[in-house]
């Protein structure tokens, strides 16, 4: 029988966060498909995909897709619009009531 073997990528995804936002302030503009080319594995893909998916929610990224199959492409926000992350509350809970004890 023929098995599957799943590889573990232990990279910290703030590390694949870093490098975007490096490769970025080098390059001006990126695609995904550029971001994934050329990594060892699917697990490596995985951390860069959700490194980019942190850096969308932190505002610092804006990514853009003009075809429905075509390039996304990924640029540095601008700083209005940086400005606007307000940390990572989700807002499940009414901040301005305290916690019930």
């Amino acid at each position: 029988p023929k098995y599957h073997e799943v590889t573990y990528d232990d990279t910290p995804i703030d590390l694949h966060a870093a490098d975007i936002e490096d490769q970025l302030k080098r390059d001006g503009k990126l695609t995904l498909r550029s971001l994934v080319t050329g990594r060892k594995n699917r697990s490596e893909m995985i951390g860069v995909f959700l490194a980019l998916l942190e850096l969308i929610r932190e505002k610092k990224i804006l990514v853009t897709q003009t075809d429905p199959l075509g390039e996304v492409e990924i640029e540095i926000a601008p700083e209005e619009h940086r400005k606007t992350y307000q940390g990572a509350s989700l807002h499940l809970a009414d901040e301005n009531e305290p916690a019930a004890e």
